[in-house]
């Protein structure tokens, strides 16, 4: 009963703890991981066995949060991969989250239209 076999990888998880976790994890031993982004975010390797990440707590590092997306959708993926993010309206979570949109489109402007840097001229 319950919600399933769960693993805990934050802060708080030690270095050695970690690595079982995620193979844990990888092998089927268990259902679901919780990640902070920041403690997951890079050189984090062995999650690409999930399709779907759901974030229920929003920071404004955008680094660490396309950093964390990226432990699924990686090398070795079989499957369409998903991200959520659980937010109620009105509240700081929502600012964070437009905040991020509006980073990933400043970044797609500028790789898509490198010229507009330089005021539109050649």
């Amino acid at each position: 009963s319950g919600i399933g076999r769960v693993g805990v990888y934050d802060g708080r998880t030690k270095a050695k703890d970690r690595d079982e976790q995620v193979r844990a994890f990888g092998q089927g031993d268990l259902d679901y991981m919780i990640l902070n982004p920041g403690a997951g975010s890079t050189g984090l390797d062995g999650l690409q066995c999930a399709s779907t990440a759901f974030y229920y707590s929003h920071g404004y590092n955008y680094e660490h949060r396309k950093q964390s997306e990226g432990r699924i959708y990686r090398r070795g993926q079989l499957h369409s991969t998903y991200y959520g993010s659980l937010c109620v309206p009105g509240t700081v979570d929502t600012l964070i989250l437009n905040n991020m949109e509006e980073k990933a489109n400043l970044g797609r402007m500028i790789i898509e239209h490198p010229v507009m840097l330089n005021g539109g001229l050649e």
